[in-house]
């Protein structure tokens, strides 16, 4: 689908070194690989402000910057932070950090994949040979399998949070061989219990409007745990 969405615009290429990459994928080993498959390009790594925030857990964060500079984009984030972020950066790890400025789009794979699974339309959510595509495969109407639940925290998770679930999901599967409980419910339910992290909170309440989450008021009232009820709602609906 990838390809499909990129083939009129020659600026675009797919490739699949992550997918072939067996284990644990970390962005400093694909950014060495790129290096190496072009050693004259320039490489621009776009990140968003959840993103941003967590560079400093990256493996080998201090050496990343042989490899590429950063974009980060701002998606209605507060500016100031941001640039007091790339400031920090920028002087403990070197770090070539630009901000992009650039509308807000209210759009997320979480969001197509329910309108397809409850029969709403996704056209211009996607474009229109990718739409085609899903539609006739067939595609996102059941619930998904374990290795599409891994691939789909992969996308919107950064990489810490991700390395956490995987770790949270074996650590789930050895307790349910002890009490006797389904394995495979259990490393699921562990994969996806961090899904929604790396929401930013416009999206958080976004999903909590438009889906009619119910909170009461001590919810409310506690930020940071309100990912957590839309996590479980994004759940149920992949």
């Amino acid at each position: 689908m990838v390809k499909l969405a990129i083939e009129t615009n020659k600026k675009f290429e797919v490739m699949d070194i992550e997918i072939k990459r067996t284990g644990i994928t970390y962005s400093i080993d694909t950014l060495k690989k790129l290096n190496e498959v072009h050693k004259d390009y320039k490489y621009l790594f776009i990140i968003g402000y959840d993103t941003l925030k967590e560079l400093h857990t990256w493996k080998n964060i201090e050496d990343i910057h042989r490899y590429c500079s950063f974009v980060v984009v701002n998606r209605n984030s507060d500016k100031d932070d941001i640039v007091r972020l790339i400031n920090y950066y920028n002087k403990v790890f070197s770090l070539d950090i630009e901000l992009v400025n650039i509308p807000n789009i209210e759009i997320s794979s979480s969001d197509i994949r329910y309108r397809i699974k409850n029969n709403k339309s996704i056209k211009y959510y996607v474009p229109d040979v990718v739409e085609k595509y899903i539609i006739s495969n067939n595609l996102y109407r059941n619930n998904l399998d374990k290795q599409e639940i891994n691939n789909f925290i992969k996308q919107n998770l950064d990489e810490k949070r991700y390395i956490h679930s995987i770790n949270v999901s074996n650590i789930a599967v050895k307790l349910a061989k002890v009490y006797n409980i389904n394995e495979e419910k259990a490393e699921i339910a562990a994969l996806l219990h961090d899904n929604a992290k790396n929401l930013s909170s416009e999206d958080i309440f976004k999903y909590i409007k438009d889906y009619k989450i119910q909170l009461n008021e001590i919810d409310l009232k506690s930020p940071q745990i309100l990912h957590s009820f839309v996590g479980a709602y994004i759940a149920k609906q992949i």
